[in-house]
């Protein structure tokens, strides 16, 4: 006896009849849901696009605005540290000019004292 199988199975074909149906019933959900979204929408497509488009132009603003508050308290602060830095090389500068004018007695008498007579011989 030669019994041979056919190529496909009964239940082949009734798992790829039950995939083909569930594949379609989610294309006609999707379709379906589409459809409503856009008969319910609020707004028309253009009216969605203007609304994004304000909201991105907005945001570009307030970011702009913002980068300019910071640059501008940055000057600021650089201000404030270049005069703090000016003042404290200022009284640098009159601690050593003080040092300086208090020492030159002493190394008039130290010179005295050494036997050096502000180089004559």
């Amino acid at each position: 006896m030669n019994t041979k199988q056919p190529m496909f199975s009964v239940d082949i074909l009734e798992a790829e009849v039950h995939h083909m149906k569930a594949i379609t019933a989610f294309g006609v959900g999707t379709l379906i849901g589409a459809t409503v979204v856009i008969l319910f929408a609020p707004k028309s497509g253009k009216e969605m696009l203007a609304d994004l488009t304000d909201r991105v132009n907005d945001s570009i603003e307030r970011g702009t605005a913002k980068a300019r508050d910071i640059a501008r308290q940055t000057n600021e602060v650089a201000t404030i540290l270049k005069d703090q830095v000016q003042s404290v090389q200022g009284a640098v500068d009159a601690g050593v000019r003080a040092f300086t004018e208090l020492a030159k007695p002493l190394r008039i008498s130290s010179d005295i004292d050494h036997g050096n007579s502000g180089g004559c011989l």
